[in-house]
C-alpha cells in the first residue's frame, strides 16, 4: 500500500474515532436535564430522551464502529509509524480506556440508583410496619 494511501485511511480512522467517541457522549436527541419548566421529577436526570431500543439500535453500531476503528488504527500505525509507535500504543490505550468509562458510568449509574431506590423503599417499608 502506499504511504499516501495509508496518511489517508489514517486520517479517516482518526476522524471515525473521534466521532464515535463523542456520540457516546452526547446521544442523539440528548439527554433529559434537570428541573426542566420548574417540574421538579429528577427521574430521568442525565438519560438518553430515546427509548432504550431505539438507544441501542444507536449504542451498539457505534461501539463496534469504534472498536474496529480503534483496531484498524494501531495496525496501521504499526507500518506507518514505526519511530513513534511506542508513544502512541499508550495514549490509544488510554482513549479506549476513556471510551469504555464513558459506556461503563451511566450504566453503572443506573445499576446503583435502581439498589439506592430498593433500600430507600425497604427502609421505608420497615420503618412503616414499627
Amino acid at each position: 500500500m502506499k504511504p499516501d494511501t495509508m496518511n489517508a485511511l489514517l486520517v479517516v480512522f482518526a476522524l471515525v474515532l473521534t466521532m464515535t467517541y463523542q456520540a457516546v457522549l452526547s446521544p442523539p436527541g440528548g439527554v433529559f436535564q434537570g428541573d426542566v419548566a420548574g417540574s421538579n421529577k429528577t427521574d430521568g436526570e442525565g438519560k438518553s430522551v430515546m427509548n432504550p431500543f431505539n438507544f441501542l439500535l444507536f449504542y451498539i453500531p457505534n461501539g463496534v464502529a469504534f472498536i474496529m476503528a480503534w483496531i484498524i488504527t494501531i495496525l496501521l500505525l504499526e507500518v506507518v509509524a514505526k519511530s513513534i509507535k511506542s508513544f502512541f500504543k499508550p495514549l490509544y490505550f488510554f482513549m479506549c480506556f476513556c471510551y469504555g468509562a464513558a459506556i461503563a458510568a451511566p450504566i453503572a449509574i443506573t445499576i446503583m440508583n435502581d439498589e439506592w431506590e430498593g433500600k430507600e423503599k425497604e427502609g421505608g417499608n420497615e420503618k412503616r410496619k414499627k
